[in-house]
């Protein structure tokens, strides 16, 4: 909307005046575009939060901006696991920094698109990658910042999929089940150690005569800090990456985990191409003082050299071992480790272990 000038001046900028007919001066005589542009503007507020413009209530405009539901769009029928469809009413464009949270449909299984108002870009995590599987859960609130040519996503904020853990004394807090969180801390001041670990990459499957990747271990992010008294802190547990199945196919990346300002993605998949099985990467904490990269997964051989190696290892300890018998003949692991690959004879790969986050009151 721009401006508009009095109807009785040639100067696109002049301001209006009133009327003073004892000193001579011509009062301003308004456009009706100065009536009426201003009051659809209002309107289109109103309409933007889902109401109906009233003639009862003048408060309309203040509720709807204190209300944020400018930036709850609607999740469109059609929309595919990992490709969201938005729309955001009468919203020609969407400007860099702009934060917009919307509800999750579903659980995503790989890397996510977010398409607002006809413009797809990708969701990244805070480090500018992929966002892994596992990361959104349906039923929760995500919040998004769209920088540049990408949605980074900044919080899998608490909603109804998550679960609400209240802080019995000054025992620790253990999250090591996927899924979401709503953390209320203490009612007294506390000094704490919080540590995120990512879930961890699975280790590739195999043919007859191929060795898979083992999987990555996910990163770790750790802090120190006060937790103010019954204050809630979202959290999100990144689910384990699974093993790939028979037939040289990759393992599957481990979830995102997040909380208290960190993340830490989760460690990729064991790859297996046929030839040489490559180990996945391990994953990154972000946000914390202290930010850890997982362990790299081992790599595998094909025939007839073909050997099992490690998944990688996480802030608690070693992965998965290779094997040729079925995952759940192998031992457990540490937490965000990443699963074994098998080898020397068909079969699928180990799951990765689950991400974790820790919360140790120091006093």
């Amino acid at each position: 909307m721009r401006y508009q000038p009095p109807f009785n001046s040639s100067n696109a900028d002049a301001p209006y005046v009133n009327g003073n007919p004892v000193a001579g001066i011509q009062g301003s005589i308004p456009p009706a575009a100065a009536i009426e542009h201003p009051q659809r503007e209002l309107v289109a507020i109103i309409e933007a939060v889902g109401k109906a413009p009233s003639d009862e209530n003048v408060r309309q405009v203040l509720n709807a901006l204190r209300s944020n539901r400018i930036w709850n769009p609607l999740v469109e029928t059609g929309a595919t696991v990992n490709e969201l469809l938005l729309t955001l009413p009468a919203l020609d464009n969407v400007a860099d920094l702009s934060l917009l949270h919307f509800t999750v449909p579903t659980g995503n299984t790989a890397a996510v698109t977010l398409t607002v108002n006809g413009v797809t870009k990708p969701i990244m995590t805070p480090a500018q990658e992929p966002l892994p599987a596992g990361v959104l859960i349906g039923g929760s609130v995500a919040m998004v910042a769209q920088v540049e040519s990408a949605w980074v996503l900044l919080a899998p904020l608490a909603g109804s999929g998550s679960s609400e853990v209240v802080a019995s004394g000054l025992a620790p807090l253990v999250f090591i089940t996927p899924g979401m969180y709503d953390i209320v801390a203490p009612p007294i001041d506390t000094w704490t150690q919080r540590i995120v670990t990512g879930g961890g990459g699975g280790g590739a499957g195999s043919a007859s005569n191929y060795g898979g990747g083992c999987g990555g271990a996910g990163g770790t992010s750790i802090s120190f800090g006060s937790l103010t008294p019954n204050a809630r802190y979202a959290a999100l547990v990144g689910a384990p990456g699974a093993g790939g199945t028979i037939g040289n196919i990759a393992g599957q990346p481990g979830g995102m985990s997040s909380a208290f300002g960190m993340s830490a993605t989760g460690g990729e998949g064991g790859g297996n191409d046929g030839v040489n099985g490559y180990g996945g990467q391990g994953g990154v904490g972000t946000g914390g003082q202290l930010n850890l990269r997982g362990g790299a997964g081992g790599n595998g051989m094909n025939y007839p050299s073909m050997f099992g190696t490690m998944g990688g290892a996480s802030y608690w300890g070693g992965g998965t071992r290779a094997g040729t018998s079925t995952p759940a003949e192998w031992p457990t692991a540490a937490w965000g480790s990443g699963g074994g690959a098998h080898y020397k004879t068909a079969g699928p790969g180990a799951a990765g272990q689950v991400g974790a986050i820790i919360v140790y009151f120091l006093r």
